[in-house]
């Protein structure tokens, strides 16, 4: 069974738009999109919904739809690397947004429900929805083209916690399989007592662009000085102690862009040796010990 990663810490200011990461007081059925691309759309299954001022439909300077770098503070930037590290591994994947509300008199706590919730997910697969009847035998094809019945879903994510609503929203950004919003919404009341808000997006291409994406996340759910938020991810996000990995190959070359270049390599899945350490890339990523003496070894 996979595990939640290492957390983190930063700040985030309320959404901008009610159509973008907020929460939606009549969530529409099914499964919201979103383009990851320049031009920007909502859609719903009932119609186009316009995308906030972040992403519009008109090609824009980076600079001036997200927050400069340079104006980042140590938490926005760590968020970024973090959420950027995972659209890096996962390039060419879809992903999905996921916001989860709280509401008045819960049975449990944000973290506890979150906790029951991500185990159910887990053990989720396409046969249970069916017999369930949250999804059509028609659909079974359609959502799950390849994988067998009786696997369960798969669900890598990073989730970002705020103060929001009543006692906080977890925004969630995911690879893996599709999950139902009616399930969603009938199991998040079920495991809260109350809560049943829950709004699922997708992008509707792959993810071609990891960089503006995360700009995209970050000037989400990370911008601003008004709320404390934690971050904490699963495993396979990008890969168990991937941190570690990062900060040891920070100390070994002393130079920020040339670790960035090389973490990028190595996201990319080319392994290379810095002194007597092997880097590995995900998803087994690590740090090996090298005997003197030894091969050098790239790609």
């Amino acid at each position: 069974m996979l595990g939640d990663g290492i957390q983190g810490r930063g700040n985030i200011a309320p959404s901008p738009s009610p159509h973008v990461g907020a929460p939606q007081t009549s969530p529409c059925p099914g499964e919201y999109s979103i383009s990851c691309g320049l031009n920007a759309v909502l859609e719903c299954p009932f119609g186009a919904l316009p995308l906030s001022s972040l992403l519009d439909n008109t090609r824009q300077n980076c600079t001036l739809v997200y927050p400069h770098k340079g104006t980042w503070d140590r938490k926005q930037r760590r968020a970024y690397h973090r959420i950027l590290s995972g659209l890096r591994v996962h390039k060419g994947e879809r992903l999905r947004f996921l916001t989860l509300t709280t509401a008045e008199n819960m049975q449990r706590d944000l973290r506890s429900s979150w906790r029951v919730l991500k185990e159910r997910i887990r053990r989720l697969t396409p046969a249970r929805l069916l017999k369930m009847g949250y999804i059509e035998s028609k659909d079974v094809k359609k959502y799950y083209p390849s994988k067998p019945l009786e696997e369960p879903l798969r669900f890598e994510y990073i989730k970002v916690e705020t103060e929001e609503g009543v006692q906080g929203v977890f925004h969630v950004l995911y690879f893996g399989d599709y999950i139902p919003q009616k399930w969603l919404s009938d199991v998040w009341k079920e495991i809260t007592g109350s809560a049943y808000v829950v709004d699922i997006r997708a992008c509707k291409d792959t993810v071609k662009s990891p960089k503006r994406l995360a700009r995209y996340c970050v000037a989400q759910y990370v911008s601003g000085q008004t709320a404390f938020v934690r971050f904490s991810w699963s495993w396979g996000w990008v890969g168990k102690g991937f941190v570690k990995v990062w900060r040891t190959l920070q100390k070994e070359v002393r130079s920020f862009r040339k670790a960035i270049t090389l973490w990028e390599r190595l996201l990319s899945g080319k392994s290379f040796v810095l002194g007597s350490k092997l880097f590995k890339p995900p998803p087994e990523i690590g740090i090996t010990e090298i005997q003197q003496g030894e091969l050098n070894v790239s790609g």
